[in-house]
């Protein structure tokens, strides 16, 4: 206890086991122990006790009723409860009238200290992708004792394991101001789990974490050949090691989006329905697009599903043209839009 000490209206007493970082000038300094034996009297100048408390495993005199239970941990405080109409409650029982509070050190000038950490992070998400590169995007936060502060923002990624309190230090990592981060050349086929905190310049926030699954790289080598079906043209594709295909056509070139009247929008072109059964990465896949119509140009395109359900970015966009058949025989020419190659013209179906 601090023996012919005042405690000046208005003011705080910070009582604290730990190193105490604040930026806050106080009212009074000591190097006395404010608490003995986990309690605190209030004296008045007779030596009358006003109000006490005491907590943990408190058997000190200085106690109302009963001790409150637990000791406060690092960053903690032991405030007074209130009332829905924000008085104090005071039943003489220090474990009813007291509760764990986050510190609000607040000296007589009103100022108060930086002691809290910032709000957690909201919103924090990969808003965009493509390919293998990711836009993490989320809603900037404040610190609640120091609202004005500058926040700052520490994000943490890592491959194929999971973003936790524990292994933040071994996790690849950076800072930045802004509310987004565009990460590049991430492996394919793989999934990326992120975490983010923000920081006052004193107190970090909890971690806030999401995660992505990188998909398999683009097919680039479609091409076309002659079919067994008439009215039909067979694809054809390297394996990249995917779990399922989406195939689509369309009478004009297909794009990830398009508001252009020459194109149309992957979303809107037509699916064509298959159970292809995946071959092994490296090998040559092949489907047969049935039921076309002659003397039409169509193009094709072709995007891959991975095991970890992720979808690929359109890949070897192609053009068939001059389609047409007489007997056996499908004539037509093909074009590579990627490649900007003629791949075949004619082509013979004996």
């Amino acid at each position: 206890m601090l023996s012919k000490s005042e405690i000046i209206s208005s003011c705080f007493t910070l009582n604290s086991a730990y190193s105490y970082l604040s930026e806050l000038p106080a009212d009074a300094t000591s190097t006395q122990t404010l608490a003995k034996n986990n309690s605190i009297a209030l004296l008045d100048e007779d030596k009358n006790i006003i109000d006490a408390v005491a907590w943990g495993s408190s058997t000190d005199p200085f106690v109302e009723n009963i001790p409150f239970p637990q000791n406060p941990a690092e960053n903690q405080s032991l405030g007074r409860k209130t009332n829905i109409e924000g008085d104090y409650i005071d039943t003489d029982n220090n474990s009813q009238d007291f509760e764990l509070q986050g510190p609000t050190p607040i000296n007589s000038q009103g100022e108060r200290g930086n002691v809290q950490p910032p709000y957690p992070v909201p919103d924090f998400q990969v808003a965009t992708s493509t390919d293998n590169t990711v836009i993490l995007t989320w809603s900037t936060t404040t610190d609640p004792d120091t609202p004005n502060e500058e926040i700052s923002y520490i994000l943490y990624w890592s491959k194929d394991k999971e973003i936790t309190e524990d292994n933040l230090t071994t996790a690849t990592s950076t800072t930045t101001t802004t509310a987004t981060l565009t990460l590049s050349d991430l492996y394919y086929d793989s999934t990326y789990y992120f975490g983010i905190r923000a920081f006052d310049r004193l107190n970090y926030s909890s971690l806030a974490t999401t995660s992505y699954s990188i998909p398999l790289p683009k097919i680039t080598d479609l091409n076309a050949g002659t079919s067994a079906v008439r009215e039909a043209i067979d694809l054809f594709w390297t394996a990249p090691g995917a779990e399922s295909y989406l195939i689509k056509y369309a009478e004009k070139e297909i794009v990830k989006n398009s508001t252009s009247t020459d194109k149309i929008s992957w979303g809107e072109a037509t699916l064509v329905e298959n159970s292809i059964v995946p071959k092994s990465w490296g090998e040559t896949e092949s489907f047969s697009v049935e039921n076309l119509t002659p003397n039409k140009t169509y193009y094709f395109a072709v995007k891959s599903i991975s095991e970890k359900n992720a979808t690929s970015e359109i890949g070897g966009v192609m053009s068939i043209s001059q389609l047409y058949w007489a007997g056996s025989r499908s004539l037509f020419v093909a074009w590579s839009l990627a490649r900007t190659e003629k791949l075949c013209s004619p082509s013979n179906n004996s």
